[in-house]
């Protein structure tokens, strides 16, 4: 393998760990052959739709359509959890916690899970909306569907976490959140 097809690989590698989160992957090159391996618990099709993004972006840099060939390969050894699959689950959960306005990414449909109810069109009606339920119903994740489709359509939308002022019972908490 050249060192240009090296330093190609290596970005692809770069990219892929970045734009999917996975990092501290471990990758092979197969001798004889060039190509590159890349070890996940998984490979789902959005695995592989980031690891043709990030080649298709190389490509763009180094104006090159002659990429060295990189691939997925399923690879089970060792705790899930210690890996780096199992890290990002543990983030995922973690920043999940808390949601906020920049809960909303661009794999934020990849992500999100339907509303039993189908409350969807609703929320994006124009209209106004009152959202209830028990902790862990999902109202937030439905409000960030109401703020990804405003933010697709580009129309303005104003993201309040009134959980900031949980504690306070003061006036001043109301023009504090106007503002």
């Amino acid at each position: 393998m050249t060192s240009t097809e090296n330093n190609l690989t290596r970005e692809i590698f770069e990219i892929f760990e970045e734009n999917s989160g996975l990092n501290g992957l471990k990758s092979e090159i197969q001798p004889g052959t060039g190509v590159c391996k890349i070890f996940v618990a998984n490979p789902t099709d959005r695995l592989f739709r980031i690891l043709e993004e990030a080649c298709n972006e190389v490509a763009l840099r180094w104006h090159s359509d002659d990429l060295p060939v990189v691939t997925l390969k399923k690879d089970s050894k060792g705790n899930l959890l210690n890996r780096p699959e199992g890290q990002a689950l543990v983030q995922a959960l973690s920043e999940s916690l808390n949601v906020n306005r920049y809960s909303v990414e661009k794999d934020f449909m990849d992500r999100y899970t339907a509303s039993v109810a189908g409350a969807e069109p609703q929320i994006v009606a124009s209209a106004n909306h009152i959202v209830f339920g028990r902790r862990g119903a999902g109202k937030s994740m439905l409000l960030l569907y109401a703020l990804y489709e405003r933010t697709n359509d580009n129309s303005p939308s104003i993201w309040i976490d009134l959980q900031v002022y949980a504690q306070r019972d003061d006036y001043e908490a109301i023009a504090d959140i106007l503002v």
